[in-house]
């Protein structure tokens, strides 16, 4: 090994030192380059008489004192840059300002969501099952316990604005309903499950409007309220008496129609009079309208069973929580069951929004944020031109572009 280490040293380390004299100033090249070839030439000869290690180390700390020199040189070569030559100059300043809002466009995105473009695969948890046995939806409730939504006939597609179904599509040629029996969940593998989510810390916050609560507030566009006080003045809205899951899985809704209208008391006091219509509305919903149907059961989402391609028995439960107003965190992990417990095989978590922030992206954050900073830049030169114009005694030509 070290009879092949020699030559190939011999050949490259004189290329590459040269090679990184490049990145000197022009000046300082054209000055000391010869003189720094024949010194490091000078000594790297002297080196070939010594070991090996010796050599390697001679090496590393001669490429290290360059780095530090190039550095050195650069920063002096820019040492006249002033204030005015930054900000006049775009080929200096918009690098910068790219880079900047960029950085700040990535902290939120990974902040908000947890990611940076695009969510994670969920490769990582489905492709490890060969076979799937059984696709539960279930809600959760306190203490992690899952409660197993029968009545839903689940579409094994990506279902809108509802993470837990990205899964589906993936498991899609690995589960066969029609040629397999699927049991229900027993109480020991709710447990189990409960006891694994737990470990994870994550915070459930039910919903006001989950599927038992009877009273919310909506108007003819379908825009809800938990307050009737919020809703736009003489508006229709419809107060949800009350849900019913059917035996096909569907969800009926009944609300009575109501309207409202404000008038001004005798003392200067606005008072608020509900109307009833008298109407009633009923309408349906299904699991393939999406967020509009899970809506009412969050926190929920699916429990899968089935084998690996080493016949180890595997779980993969997923689920979404609401966190703060039309804002949402998404838990997948994937389980192998183990004696009496589950194993954490993988796992991936984020957080999306279904509305106000719904689609945004680092890239449209870094150009809300890149726009706002070149105009402020071209404030602030525009101010720096009519002070030079103003004032050119304190602003020499020198420092024009």
């Amino acid at each position: 090994m070290k009879s092949l280490m020699k030559p190939l040293m011999d050949y490259l380390v004189p290329r590459l030192y040269a090679f990184m004299l490049r990145f000197y100033p022009r000046p300082f090249r054209e000055q000391f380059t010869e003189e720094m070839t024949y010194v490091f030439q000078q000594a790297w000869d002297q080196s070939k008489q010594q070991g090996l290690f010796r050599r390697i180390s001679f090496y590393l700390r001669e490429m290290t004192g360059l780095l530090v020199s190039i550095l050195n040189a650069q920063l002096s070569a820019h040492s006249d840059m002033t204030f005015y030559g930054l900000i006049s100059k775009p080929r200096r300043i918009i690098p910068l300002l790219v880079c900047l809002c960029a950085l700040v466009a990535g902290a939120a995105s990974l902040h908000r969501w947890g990611y940076l473009f695009v969510p994670p695969s969920t490769a990582v948890t489905t492709s490890p099952f060969k076979t799937v046995s059984g696709v539960h939806f279930v809600q959760y409730g306190p203490g992690y316990q899952a409660t197993e939504i029968t009545q839903v006939n689940l579409p094994m597609v990506t279902l809108d604005d509802y993470p837990p179904s990205r899964v589906l599509p993936r498991l899609r040629d690995r589960y066969q309903p029609a040629t397999t029996q699927v049991s229900a969940l027993s109480a020991q593998r709710v447990e189990q499950i409960a006891q694994a989510l737990s470990a994870q810390n994550i915070a459930l916050v039910p919903l006001r409007t989950s599927i038992d609560t009877p009273l919310l507030y909506c108007t003819d566009n379908d825009t809800c309220y938990e307050d009737w006080g919020d809703l736009p003045q003489g508006d229709r809205f419809f107060t949800r008496l009350g849900r019913q899951l059917q035996p096909d899985g569907s969800l009926m809704i009944t609300s009575h129609v109501q309207t409202h209208v404000s008038r001004r008391t005798a003392d200067g006091r606005t008072q608020i009079e509900v109307i009833d219509t008298g109407e009633t509305r009923t309408s349906t919903v299904w699991p393939q309208d999406g967020i509009h149907y899970f809506y009412h059961f969050l926190p929920s989402g699916f429990i899968i069973e089935g084998t690996g391609y080493d016949g180890e028995p595997l779980i993969l439960t997923n689920l979404t929580n609401h966190l703060s107003n039309d804002h949402y965190g998404y838990y997948e992990i994937l389980y192998e069951v183990g004696q009496g417990e589950l194993i954490e095989r993988a796992r991936v978590q984020y957080n999306y929004d279904i509305s106000g922030l719904e689609g945004f992206t680092t890239l449209v954050l870094l150009l809300g944020l890149l726009v706002p900073a070149l105009a402020l830049w071209l404030i602030v030169l525009l101010v720096w031109r009519i002070i030079r114009f103003l004032n050119p005694a304190q602003h020499p030509r020198k420092f024009a572009t």
